[in-house]
């Protein structure tokens, strides 16, 4: 109790500081929905990197702490200029969502949508509690200023909203992409992230799903791989270490990275000391492709295929209840053979996106005469 209440003072005293600077500084202030607060690395690596792409022309105010001010419903009413829909995968994901942005469009009269992703009925329509809400976000996204999705799978499905103008701008976290590709050392590590959904995921099962990883990693193993984890969220860490128990029982000792606990650039630094990646959260796999890492993605939900048609790389795209440990072992061979032909591709596709997404900030920029 004692340390909500420090954490609550806490947001209301850097609200004061910033509001102050915004408007010393002419600021436009944005409310920004986004899953902040929880730890994610990818959740706050995407408002980061949105915070970074519009410059100090605007301020962004995460929804996770403007909930928590103490004037929270005045300022809803009068102090932003617009509302943003963040980076991640919100759209048609949940009657939340749609919930909470009609009800700040009662008072804030315009919105831009910024690299979101939309979710894939294909999926979600087998997960309980799960309605399509198409009709809903059909009128949400009209009323968007500007629009820019992730990747060309939430394209379609606005196009089919009739939605006409979005574009594929890219996930916002590629603007991380390095300038240069470092070449690898070529020294047979791999990287390996997989994690916790609440069996939310292809094949319904994150421990089946994590027994086949671990299957690979004691191919790969045998085979002279040096193996370490990377982890992208506090709940996964906790997964990874008891699939690792569990399978190994102490036998062999593995490295884990906590990306959550480090800021961006520290975590993208981990990618220089591997060769090859085995993704199945998406940002995980997204700043594998920032460092220009050859990486595998194991699509647990539809808005990972979206990325990887994004930068042409679906042949690496496997679902999580289709995983042959055979096809998992050859294709991470096959990646540190011909590594640097694949760095290659990651950078030119990167830097596309780092393009399109600075592009779109400019927009955001001059559209609201920030």
């Amino acid at each position: 109790m004692v340390h909500r209440v420090k954490r609550v003072l806490r947001y209301n005293l850097e609200f004061v500081g910033h509001s102050v600077s915004d408007v010393v500084r002419s600021r436009k202030r944005v409310l920004y929905f986004g899953w902040l607060g929880e730890r994610n690395f990818g959740d706050e690596a995407l408002f980061y990197c949105i915070e970074r792409l519009l410059t100090d022309k605007v301020r962004l105010y995460g929804s996770n702490k403007v909930s928590r001010l103490l004037i929270r419903n005045f300022l809803e009413k009068h102090y932003f200029d617009f509302l943003m829909l963040g980076g991640g995968t919100f759209i048609n994901v949940n009657k939340e969502v749609v919930d909470y942005i009609n009800d700040k469009r009662k008072y804030i009269q315009d919105m831009v949508v910024f690299g979101t992703g939309a979710v894939n009925g294909e999926f979600w329509e087998s997960v309980k509690g799960w309605r399509d809400m198409s009709y809903e976000w059909a009128d949400i996204l009209s009323y968007c200023r500007l629009i820019g999705v992730r990747g060309p799978d939430s394209l379609e499905y606005l196009r089919k909203l009739g939605i006409d103008h979005a574009k594929v701008i890219g996930d916002p976290v590629l603007i991380l992409g390095y300038d240069m590709v470092k070449k690898k050392e070529r020294k047979k590590r791999v990287g390996v992230n997989f994690g916790f959904s609440r069996d939310r995921l292809w094949g319904k099962s994150d421990l089946r799903f994590a027994k086949k990883i671990l299957s690979v990693c004691k191919v790969l193993h045998t085979h002279g791989w040096d193996i370490s984890f990377f982890s992208v969220w506090p709940t996964d860490t906790s997964f990874i270490k008891e699939c690792l128990d569990s399978e190994f029982a102490g036998s062999i000792e593995f490295d884990i990275f906590n990306a959550w606990e480090h800021d961006i650039s520290t975590a993208m630094k981990y990618f220089d000391g591997i060769d090859v990646f085995i993704a199945e959260k998406l940002h995980a796999g997204i700043v594998a492709a920032c460092t220009y890492t050859p990486f595998i993605m194991f699509e647990y939900r539809t808005k990972c295929r979206d990325f990887m048609k994004s930068v042409d790389l679906l042949d690496l795209n496997i679902r999580t209840d289709r995983v042959d440990i055979d096809r998992v072992v050859y294709e991470v061979n096959s990646l540190y053979e011909d590594v640097d032909r694949y760095q290659r591709h990651l950078y030119e596709r990167v830097q596309f996106y780092r393009q399109q997404l600075k592009d779109f900030a400019g927009q955001i920029l001059t559209t609201f005469d920030c």
